[in-house]
């Protein structure tokens, strides 16, 4: 069976390997969500800074600019690079496993 049919079939192939370890897919989707959540971070860290100091806050504004569109680079970089979509899927097939009442889409989350 090719590798993304496999995949489709069992979730769990497309994250871990024959021996328990992360898939490629599954570690470029960690790191890329370890970024993601880094820029996230620094952007509320200095949100926090600014709420402390009143020219700070004034500026933050102009100053947020910046880091939004770090954490939207990170986010963009993520979905596209680190299989976002189908990870995540896969996750929430495993966390949510169908059963014999589910709809055949896959479960109530997928209507």
């Amino acid at each position: 069976m090719p590798d993304d049919r496999r995949r489709r079939a069992d979730p769990r192939a497309l994250l871990l390997d024959a021996d328990d370890r992360p898939t490629p897919v599954y570690r470029r989707y960690l790191e890329l969500q370890r970024e993601y959540d880094a820029a996230v971070r620094r952007r509320d860290e200095a949100r926090d800074r600014a709420h402390l100091r009143p020219a700070l806050l004034q500026a933050w504004p102009q100053d947020s600019r910046a880091y939004t569109e770090a954490v939207d680079a990170a986010l963009v970089r993520w979905q596209a690079l680190g299989h976002k979509a189908e990870v995540e899927a896969a996750l929430d097939q495993l966390a949510d496993p169908p059963t014999t009442t589910d709809p055949p889409t896959g479960g109530p989350h997928h209507a």
